[in-house]
């Protein structure tokens, strides 16, 4: 049975600082590569096929530290806007407890957990959702369906709307999906349908 793995990258020293990040190009930290080398020991006999992960360095690096662990040599590695991390707008690189002070409880949690909340000069989780589920379809289910064990390295956002579509999640419910970083989750599929195997949990959410 094919699999689909998502992988969240490490912390970087923007989450330790508790800020937004969103495009900005930052890697991770030691620490969170320490995390992803967990995760990669985690995923060392999966056997991945193929991998796809954002054009941000903290993705990239995720997904490269993770195939490094793999026994099959060189396994296609493909970046696409499409995994990149939501677009923060006004708020990218902003502290998320001064904008929480700023704006208050309500609007603040539009900004992080909303599912079509449209922020100035960014995006909403639907948008992030429209362009994750376009290379899901377009992309990676024909990879699935031909019997490929494929991983998505990505940010939390753009995995919480790929984890809303490959578990069926309704959108009311959507604010609650988090990952920490560099956890990992492995979906086994067949017939068109996902079920979720194994989950690894290394850091926190930020």
């Amino acid at each position: 049975m094919s699999k689909l793995i998502l992988a969240r990258h490490g912390a970087t020293p923007y989450n330790a600082q508790g800020l937004w990040t969103g495009h900005i190009d930052v890697d991770m930290s030691e620490a969170g590569y320490d995390e992803v080398r967990q995760s990669a020991e985690f995923l060392a006999s999966t056997g991945i096929d193929a991998a796809f992960c954002s054009t941000l360095r903290r993705a990239r690096n995720t997904a490269a530290v993770i195939l490094s662990h793999q026994e099959r040599p060189n396994i296609p590695l493909l970046s696409t806007e499409l995994l990149d991390e939501k677009n923060y707008g006004v708020f990218t690189g902003r502290n998320k407890h001064e904008v929480q002070a700023e704006v208050g409880d309500d609007a603040f949690m539009l900004i992080r957990r909303s599912w079509d909340y449209e922020i100035e000069g960014g995006e909403s989780l639907q948008a992030v959702h429209e362009r994750v589920t376009s290379l899901h379809h377009g992309v990676i289910a024909p990879l699935l369906e031909a019997g490929q064990t494929v991983l998505v390295a990505s940010h939390n956002n753009t995995l919480r709307a790929y984890v809303k579509e490959v578990e069926e999640i309704p959108v009311s419910d959507t604010p609650a999906i988090e990952l920490g970083t560099a956890e990992v989750r492995v979906y086994g599929y067949s017939a068109g349908a996902f079920e979720l195997e194994s989950r690894q949990v290394v850091g926190s959410v930020h």
